[in-house]
């Protein structure tokens, strides 16, 4: 099992202030488990930016939602673990699998702007 890095800049934004949107897409797959995503937010965007990580193929599973950010950080997502009747275990997570691009969406930017997403993920390989 090896720790693998992909990064991927989205900018820059086009569509006015406050509505300025762009998105893009990795080059390679991600086959694995989520760890973390780092995001470094170019220019200066406004405290409306949106950022959306999440599968690029249909039904795509949405990985780590940043709403109203602006500032850079690293994230460490997972989703919410359930019991066999759906219920949600308290405080309990579960890392994301993935086996599909990863498509990084801005939003609600200004011209100009974009984000870098880094997104670190376990391979599984030797599983």
């Amino acid at each position: 099992m090896a720790i693998r890095r992909e990064t991927l800049t989205v900018s820059p934004t086009t569509g006015g202030a406050g509505v300025s949107t762009l998105n893009a897409t990795t080059l390679h797959m991600v086959k694995g488990y989520i760890r973390a995503i780092h995001l470094d937010y170019l220019d200066s965007p406004p405290a409306t930016t949106d950022v959306v990580v999440a599968g690029a193929t249909a039904p795509a599973i949405t990985i780590l939602t940043a709403t109203d950010l602006t500032t850079d950080a690293w994230f460490y997502p997972m989703h919410q673990a359930v019991n066999n009747a759906n219920t949600a275990i308290t405080g309990m997570g579960t890392p994301i699998a993935i086996d599909d691009y990863v498509k990084v969406t801005i939003s609600q930017a200004n011209d100009g702007d974009g984000v870098t997403a880094t997104i670190l993920y376990d391979d599984c390989m030797g599983m």
